[in-house]
C-alpha cells in the first residue's frame, strides 16, 4: 500500500466516525420536527476537527439521501 492510498483510507474512516456520531445525535432527537435545528459534529476528514454546526433536520436528512455527501462547517 502507499502512502497515499492511506492517507485516502485514514480520511474515508474520520468522515465515516463523524457521520456515525451524527446519526446517533439525530436518532437521540427522533422528535424533532424538519425545522428544528440539531447541533452536529463536522464531518470532515480532518481527524483532530471536531467544530460544531447547528442545521435544521430537514437538512441533515437531505444530505443523507446522497451517500457521497457529508455536513461539514465552512470556516
Amino acid at each position: 500500500m502507499d502512502a497515499q492510498w492511506l492517507r485516502h483510507e485514514r480520511i474515508a474512516d474520520t468522515e465515516g466516525i463523524g457521520r456515525l456520531a451524527n446519526e446517533q445525535i439525530v436518532k437521540a432527537d427522533a422528535n424533532r420536527s424538519g425545522e428544528d435545528e440539531t447541533v452536529l459534529r463536522c464531518e470532515c476528514g480532518d481527524d483532530v476537527c471536531h467544530e460544531p454546526l447547528t442545521v435544521t433536520r430537514a437538512v441533515y436528512e437531505s444530505v443523507r439521501h446522497d451517500p457521497m455527501l457529508f455536513i461539514v462547517q465552512v470556516l
